[in-house]
């Protein structure tokens, strides 16, 4: 089961990296609802008809101790950005649902560049 999540930042940041959580093992109903490949990709909003930047392609582990997991972008890939999409290509085995229970985006803040002040730009 695929879908896709926009997602509008805060703030312009420079993305580092992605937090995915499901639910546990021991309190799953059924643990194949959870995403299994995924990509995050980074969108430029003056470019409406680019598909955008894919910044990470990677994989939720459901045998991992962790139901919380933290998935770094290549410092290459890393770009400043406003928004983001976050593509599940796939999950566990479950054909008609994907669950996911926590998306956060990390990355660090840039106050200025080019001569503008990004503090007082509204993300678009």
């Amino acid at each position: 089961m695929t879908g896709t999540v926009a997602i509008q930042l805060s703030r312009t940041i420079w993305v580092d990296g992605i937090t995915i959580g499901h639910v546990s093992n021991a309190l799953a109903y059924d643990i194949r609802t959870a995403p299994k490949v995924f990509e995050l990709w980074g969108l430029d909003p003056t470019k409406e008809d680019e598909e955008g930047s894919l910044l990470l392609r990677s994989t939720y582990r459901i045998d991992s101790t962790r139901n919380i997991q933290e998935f770094s972008v290549p410092q290459d890939k890393s770009k400043l950005l406003s928004q983001v999409l976050l593509k599940i290509k796939s999950n566990h085995g479950n054909p008609n649902v994907t669950c996911v229970y926590r998306v956060q985006i990390h990355g660090r803040a840039e106050n200025n560049v080019g001569g503008n002040d990004l503090n007082n730009f509204t993300p678009t």
